[in-house]
């Protein structure tokens, strides 16, 4: 009797497979083995000298991806999974990260062979501390309208793998 539930258990606490990413919504690992991920939940994916951390949004509205490597550290945010109307598809939309009181200002270009929108050299120290303390990120377009928002659970976490791999 003690056997099966020692099994059980330990198959649940191991870790996820090296190459673990986003299954579906609300589901991290691979098709074999996942777990259910609640949105605002911070997953860190490390690959050699990369590292990736993401998160779905409120009700999984948009999935966040921000990554870096050590040679290009200032790294990139992608946002996929967003099917609402606060994002136009046009190469340059700007849009303001409010994180508990603090605003950061960036350029999203829409990319439609992915249906993502992008942007390079978005990573920075100041962003990335707020981010790490923060209980909330809201992401506002250019009208100050919000197009998603995520709980920031795991983010300091998440922000350490960056430091590490990264440098900022």
């Amino acid at each position: 009797m003690l056997r099966p539930v020692l099994t059980l258990f330990l198959a649940l606490a191991a870790p996820l497979p090296a190459l673990a990413q986003w299954q579906g919504v609300g589901r991290w690992g691979s098709e074999q083995s996942f777990r259910f991920v609640a949105p605002g939940t911070w997953l860190v994916l490390q690959q050699g000298d990369s590292v990736q951390i993401t998160a779905e949004g409120d009700n999984h509205a948009g999935r966040i991806e921000l990554s870096c490597t050590r040679d290009a550290p200032a790294g990139q945010l992608r946002l996929s999974r967003y099917y609402g109307d606060g994002l136009g598809l046009s190469d340059s939309e700007p849009v303001r990260f409010a994180i508990d009181g603090q605003s950061f200002e960036r350029a999203l270009h829409y990319r439609p062979a992915d249906r993502a929108w992008v942007a390079l050299d978005v990573l920075d120290p100041a962003l990335l501390d707020a981010f790490a303390w923060g209980t909330r990120l809201e992401l506002l377009n250019a009208a100050g309208e919000r197009i998603t928002a995520y709980r920031l659970n795991g983010s300091d976490a998440a922000r350490a793998a960056l430091h590490r791999t990264c440098g900022i």
